[in-house]
Order: C-alpha cells, then structure tokens, then sequence
C-alpha cells in the first residue's frame, strides 16, 4: 500500500474491538450497534483516522453531557466514513483494479476468452470478491460475465 497510511492488516485485531477498548480507556459509550458504521467488510479501516473520530465521539459526550446514539456517531465520524468509503472493497473494483496489474484489457475480465493470461487473473478478481466482500458466488459470476464463479474461486488459493 504506497498511500502511506497503515491500515488493519490480517491478524491485528479486529477494528471494532479496538474501537470499543479504545472507548472504554475514555470513558465513552459507544452503542452495540457500531459494527454497522465501522463495518470491517467495508474497507480494511486506517485505526488511526477512526481513533481520530473516536476521540471526536469523546470529547461531545463530555462536553454534552448527551448519550452517544448510532446516528450521533455516524454525523461525528462522517469525515472517517467519507474516506473509509473511498477504500471500499467491491466486486467491481477488483474487476477494474486487477487487468492493469496481469496487463490486459478490462474487457477481458468479462469476456468468453479462457487462455491462462486471461483466466487467472479473471479467478484472483473472483476469488478476492468473494473472501472480501459479503457478495454470494451467483452475484459475482454474474459481474464477470454470468460465469460460474465457484471454480476460479476454488483455484486461486492452489497456486
């Protein structure tokens, strides 16, 4: 990632874990429900920005005095959430993302063609939709031209 920010990677913890110890070292209540705005399938989340917007939700409620309600974290981290959003792991970004990293064409990625400089990374793009996102196997054969994705998806990790 040469952006330069760290993110979460595979096997540091859980984001809304670190979010809810992090809350409770300030003192702050952050509704159960906070999975459902910090949401790891959303994005692989930057901690550090989501600290940041932590420390927002902190400060409101001492200085309010109000309870911190969903839609209260949700306006107090909108920033946070605009920029994990960008990052956004989608079947359609794998689509676009990963020809230009095999060298060929976006076209290829949906056509009928099957030569292995094709069909591989065509399997990658599936195989990550699926582990990355919370798509079924129908809906992402279905972004790479109505194929049956169960195949590239039980390739990838054999190579």
């Amino acid at each position: 990632m040469g952006s330069g920010h760290r993110t979460a990677a595979a096997g540091s913890g859980d984001p809304i874990a670190i979010l809810k110890k992090k809350a409770a070292l300030l003192d702050v209540k952050i509704p159960d429900r906070v999975h459902r705005v910090f949401s790891p399938k959303r994005s692989a989340p930057n901690i550090r920005r989501l600290e940041g917007a932590l420390i927002r939700v902190a400060s409101y409620a001492s200085l309010t005095g109000k309870e911190i309600t969903t839609d209260s974290l949700e306006t107090l981290c909108a920033d946070a959430l605009h920029e994990e959003a960008r990052h956004t792991l989608t079947i359609d970004g794998f689509r676009r993302r990963l020809p230009s990293i095999f060298d060929i064409r976006l076209a290829d990625m949906t056509s009928r063609r099957r030569p292995q400089n094709v069909a591989f990374p065509r399997q990658v793009a599936m195989y990550l939709s699926r582990t990355l996102t919370d798509r079924s196997l129908v809906d992402i054969g279905e972004s790479f031209g109505g194929r049956d994705s169960r195949h590239g998806y039980a390739r990838v990790p054999a190579h």
